[in-house]
């Protein structure tokens, strides 16, 4: 009568979760709520949600199409793609990226509606900038956006 072996049991069985991914996934939860937060500053505030994408590239555009909130919403699942799958950790840092580069434009973008409105309206703030209308929401989307690029760092340097 033979006795099969005992197989010790192998490491690493259980889910692990590195550090990279956390970052990753708590930045792609703040780059959703960022977009719920004003992006244009004032009385009342007008969230990302509320500001069409086509901004992007026209200061005139009237509400229409699909809105910077839901391209943040977007790059926040595929952030998230990146964190949980093991091969697509670069997605992180991309979607990091393409979140900052939504914000610098969208920055941008301001300012050439703060003088598109000096040149429309006679009674318009000669003062008015860009400081004076970004809202706390793109600040958020800027540290959420840096979060995913170093949780994408983070992810793809991790050793195996």
């Amino acid at each position: 009568m033979s006795i099969a072996p005992e197989t010790p049991p192998r490491p690493g069985g259980g889910i692990t979760i590195a550090p990279g991914q956390v970052v990753a996934l708590v930045s792609a939860v703040v780059v959703v709520i960022s977009g719920a937060m004003k992006w244009l500053d004032g009385d009342p505030g007008i969230t990302g949600y509320n500001v069409p994408a086509k901004f992007l590239v026209d200061v005139e555009v009237v509400q229409e199409g699909a809105s910077i909130g839901f391209v943040l919403v977007v790059l926040a699942v595929v952030g998230a793609i990146g964190a949980l799958v093991p091969r697509l950790g670069f997605l992180c840092w991309v979607a990091g990226a393409a979140v900052l580069v939504v914000v610098a434009v969208y920055v941008y973008q301001l300012g050439e509606f703060a003088e598109f409105a000096r040149e429309v309206d006679p009674f318009a703030d000669d003062d008015l900038g860009r400081g004076d209308l970004v809202g706390v929401g793109v600040y958020a989307a800027v540290v959420a956006g840096i979060g995913l690029v170093i949780g994408g760092v983070l992810r793809t340097n991790r050793e195996p």
